[in-house]
C-alpha cells in the first residue's frame, strides 16, 4: 500500500520513480493532476492551484527536484491527514520495533462532494 494510491484511489502505481525522462515527465504529470484534482476534495481539504505546484521540466536534474517537491507535498498531506482522523481513518503499517508507516486508509466518503 502506497500513500500515493491509498489518497488517490488509484487502481497502478503511477511511474516516474525510474525509466525513460519522457516516461517519468508523463507520470510526474500524473501526479501533479490528482494533487490538484484530489487533495482539494478529501477531508480534511487542501486549497491547492496549479500556480502553487511547480510545472513539469523536461531535464533529468530539474526533473528530481520536482519529483522531491510534488512527493514531499503528498507526504505533508499524509501527516496531515493523521493528526486530523488518528487512527479512525489512517493504517498504522508495521510495528514501533521494526519500524512503522501510516497510510491513510480508503474510505467510500473519503472525497468531499462526490458526484459533483
Amino acid at each position: 500500500m502506497c500513500i500515493r494510491d491509498s489518497l488517490f484511489r488509484l487502481p497502478k502505481i503511477i511511474k516516474y520513480k525510474k525509466g525513460r525522462l519522457a516516461d517519468r515527465c508523463v507520470g510526474l504529470e500524473k501526479l501533479r493532476q490528482y494533487q490538484l484534482e484530489v487533495l482539494p476534495k478529501l477531508d480534511p481539504p487542501l486549497a491547492i492551484a496549479p500556480a502553487d505546484l511547480p510545472s513539469i521540466p523536461t531535464t533529468g536534474t530539474a526533473l528530481k527536484a520536482v519529483e522531491d517537491q510534488l512527493d514531499s507535498l503528498t507526504c505533508a498531506y499524509a501527516a496531515a491527514h493523521w493528526w486530523w482522523w488518528g487512527l479512525e481513518r489512517n493504517w498504522v503499517l508495521g510495528d514501533e520495533q521494526e519500524g512503522y508507516i501510516v497510510v491513510p486508509a480508503p474510505f467510500e466518503d473519503q472525497v468531499r462532494d462526490k458526484g459533483k
